[in-house]
């Protein structure tokens, strides 16, 4: 049943898409794509991810031997998936850690 409503909504929106464009056609639109660099730049600043750019991370050496101690004693003698959830405020270095 969700098949046939998903396979039926896809069947209007491409007939709908079909549609819009008979009437760019008909009216002898074009297409016109502009880049901002300004927005380029800022979407690659917001960028996050597990590289760290310094060799040395300072400030985190608690947690992680407190974290790699949990895994390596309590959480390796468990016979379910343990999970350790590091949680915080935007910027606290929860990707780093």
């Amino acid at each position: 049943m969700f098949r046939r409503d998903i396979g039926n909504r896809l069947k209007d929106i491409t007939r709908r898409l079909d549609d819009i464009v008979e009437s760019k056609n008909k009216f002898l639109l074009r297409e016109i794509v502009t880049v901002r660099e300004n927005s380029i730049e800022v979407a690659e600043w917001h960028q996050t991810s597990s590289v760290i750019a310094q060799p040395k991370v300072y400030g985190r050496e608690n947690d992680k031997e407190k974290i790699v101690e949990f895994l390596l004693t309590q959480a390796m003698h468990c016979e379910f998936l343990s999970v350790c959830p590091i949680v915080g405020l935007g910027g606290v270095g929860k990707t780093t850690l």
